[in-house]
């Protein structure tokens, strides 16, 4: 079982416990992750940094990607969803809508990483081959990696529903950013087990 299940749980639903060990890992990976995303907001006008872009590998660790963007999904995303939203509603303006999404995420949204999931969902459109080998899949390695901190998490993977909320999170955080988004993207959720996960010698 993995901490996290958005697939067959609660968004956000603890579904196993973790030793004190691998509690400590999974924070660590989100502490990391927060800041990487907080800097991307302030210092690089929400370009995804090298840490949200990992390496997808089979368990065999055969190269499926060499980078795909990432969205750190709160554990209870409602808040978000209403958030990204109004920003998303409240302008047709693509530069209005990335600048008040680029405001909140350089705020303190990333300022309490264990409000995350440790979840990672990805984007892609309806017909991505890509997505489709990453389900087959069914099982990967994400390799996160920013030149300082490396992580490698084995994961299962997750289709998900459009109206589930990782689903709509990722889908409204991507559209503020992406004019152009179809509603028919697909969303894949990243699930780690973090038996097998963990920070890795550079």
């Amino acid at each position: 079982m993995t901490p996290t299940d958005p697939a067959g749980a609660p968004a956000g639903a603890e579904v196993a416990f973790l030793a004190p060990a691998q509690a400590a890992t999974r924070e660590g990976f989100l502490r990391w992750q927060c800041r990487v995303r907080q800097f991307a907001a302030r210092r690089a006008a929400g370009q995804p940094a090298p840490g949200m872009r990992p390496t997808v590998l089979t368990l065999e660790r055969t190269e499926l990607a060499d980078g795909i963007i990432t969205v750190l999904v709160e554990r209870d995303p409602e808040r978000s969803i209403d958030l990204f939203r109004q920003i998303y509603r409240r302008t047709h303006d693509p530069a209005e809508r990335r600048a008040a999404m680029l405001e909140t995420l350089a705020g303190a949204y990333f300022q309490q990483p264990m409000r995350f999931s440790d979840t990672l969902t990805s984007l892609f459109l309806s017909g991505s081959a890509l997505a489709a080998r990453f389900t087959a899949a069914a099982d990967c390695l994400l390799v996160f990696d920013d030149g300082i901190t490396r992580f490698s998490l084995t994961c299962r993977v997750d289709d998900l529903g459009r109206k589930h909320p990782f689903y709509q999170a990722t889908w409204y955080h991507n559209a503020l950013f992406n004019p152009n988004l179809p509603g028919d993207a697909r969303v894949l959720a990243f699930i780690p087990d973090w038996t097998r996960s963990g920070p890795q010698p550079r």
